[in-house]
């Protein structure tokens, strides 16, 4: 943290490589700035995952790289057998040797390439005596230099399998709404965004608004516990209401919001209208000896007909959700 990689010219050089290739790259060995040398596997980020047009930065994993020999087994090499590996920046055979001695790589043993991700060391194995027993041979041909060039590539792809997961699980709770598990406004501000992107091949889409009445009433009287297990309730069977195209968020609160795609008709509209009304509210909420009405107001707006952007888009259904939101107290009281 706090490194400026552009002040890193050959470093910066490996994370432009990452991004332009939009996948993971090796670098190094190399000297660390913190001292010691090391082994780099960067794989870049994007918001817009699989288009990939929207870069945000970087994932790296650094492996120590003596500390990768040692429990490679290179260190368990006999003294009168000489080591070399080349390819930096997994550059493949023609790369610059980084470890042993360049002429190792004449007339050797044996030798093996080892494949990384997206790219390769070759390592060869060369006795130091012209005379050496026959099982020798046959034990570096057979065992040394498959085992460590296998660990190596090992230890690598456990590494990048950690950071990818963490970095899947990480960017999906960032989306997610922690309570009810659906999207949070984070994600539905993505979706509005891309679907009015596809403006421009004829898309419309409709926004739904959703309010729970009297929501702040049962928090006060029964408590959060009811509260909460409410609204798990309410986003059930909202998600089993709609479309599997369609996207039911938690923007908040008592909030939600639906995401219609290739909705924008009236009838269409009073006909998600009713089904609402039907489906989520007709049965009341029960939980443990506490039996609860539910309740909507809803607000709709339709992309591109009611609003030229996103922000007018939900402000118009705002604003249509309270007018509903009144009309409903109003008939309450009389």
């Amino acid at each position: 943290m706090g490194l400026d990689f552009r002040e890193h010219a050959e470093q910066w050089q490996e994370i432009e490589r990452a991004r332009q290739s939009q996948s993971v790259t090796i670098s190094g060995p190399l000297i660390l700035e913190q001292g010691g040398q090391a082994i780099i596997g960067r794989m870049p980020l994007f918001f817009d995952p699989p288009e990939n047009t929207d870069y945000w930065g970087h994932c790296s994993v650094v492996i120590d790289i003596v500390a990768l020999f040692a429990d490679s087994g290179v260190n368990d090499i006999p003294n009168n057998v000489q080591l070399a590996i080349r390819g930096l920046n997994a550059s493949g055979p023609n790369g610059a040797v980084f470890l042993g001695d360049a002429s190792v790589f004449d007339n050797p043993l044996v030798s093996e390439t080892i494949n990384l991700v997206n790219g390769s060391w070759f390592m060869a194995m060369k006795l130091t005596e012209n005379r050496q027993p026959r099982s020798l041979k046959s034990f570096l041909s057979d065992n040394v230099v498959r085992i460590t060039g296998y660990g190596i590539a090992l230890l690598f792809m456990l590494s990048f399998m950690f950071i990818f997961k963490a970095y899947r699980i990480a960017h999906r709770v960032s989306l997610l709404d922690v309570l009810t598990k659906l999207p949070n406004r984070r994600y539905a501000m993505l979706v509005l965004e891309q679907l009015s992107q596809a403006r421009s091949n004829g898309g419309n889409f409709t926004v739904i608004n959703i309010d729970l009445n009297r929501f702040k009433q049962i928090n006060d009287t029964y408590g959060h516990s009811v509260g909460d297990a409410f609204l798990i309730e309410v986003a059930l069977r909202l998600k089993q209401t709609l479309r599997a195209s369609d996207t039911v968020a938690r923007l908040g609160g008592d909030e939600f919001l639906l995401i219609l795609p290739r909705l924008s008709s009236e009838m269409e509209i009073n006909h998600i209208r009713e089904k609402l009304e039907s489906q989520v509210c007709r049965e009341p909420f029960h939980y443990n000896e506490v039996q609860l009405e539910i309740s909507l107001s809803l607000g709709v707006a339709t992309y591109p007909n009611d609003a030229s952007t996103i922000s007018e888009l939900l402000h118009r259904a705002d604003q249509a959700m309270y007018l509903d939101k009144q009309a409903r107290t109003a008939k309450a009281r009389h």
